[in-house]
């Protein structure tokens, strides 16, 4: 006589939660990368920014005679080595 074999119900149930875990694990790590790519697209923009910054400052820097230079460099905040800035 032969028995009669139940299901067994442990494999798929086990798949199920190996793939309900891969998936939480999974959506943690997608976060971790959307808000380290937005924040390499932010700094990626700043950069180009501050690129076409210095090329414009570069561009009227070339048109100053050397008093507007002078001028320019200590609204900036620069001073010479033997002075103290007005502060």
């Amino acid at each position: 006589m032969l028995k009669k074999r139940r299901p067994n119900y442990l494999i798929p149930i086990a798949v199920i939660l190996g793939v309900g875990a891969a998936i939480v694990t999974s959506s943690k790590v997608w976060k971790v990368y959307q808000g380290e790519k937005a924040t390499a697209d932010s700094m990626k923009h700043e950069l180009s920014t501050l690129q076409k910054s210095q090329l414009d400052h570069r561009a009227s820097d070339q048109m100053m005679n050397p008093v507007q230079k002078e001028e320019e460099a200590r609204r900036m905040g620069y001073a010479k080595p033997d002075e103290k800035p007005l502060k």
